[in-house]
């Protein structure tokens, strides 16, 4: 198995349960890489996050103002 054969978590999970993860890659990396740099699994499997939402301490101004 490729790694770029796998696109989404739904088909991470299934291969890390089939055993056919590329060897050294761990089954919850967001939990292996929680605190490495770990942003999401968009950018895990793909490495092209987009902004999509507010930086945290932005969104959490305009929740309170309102």
């Amino acid at each position: 198995m490729l790694a770029s054969d796998i696109n989404t978590q739904v088909e991470f999970k299934k291969a890390s349960r089939e055993g056919r993860l590329p060897e050294g890659i761990p089954s919850n990396p967001n939990e292996t890489y929680e605190n490495e740099g770990w942003i999401s699994w968009r950018d895990f499997l793909r490495g092209d996050v987009k902004a999509e939402f507010l930086p945290f301490e932005e969104a959490r101004e305009i929740m309170m103002a309102s």
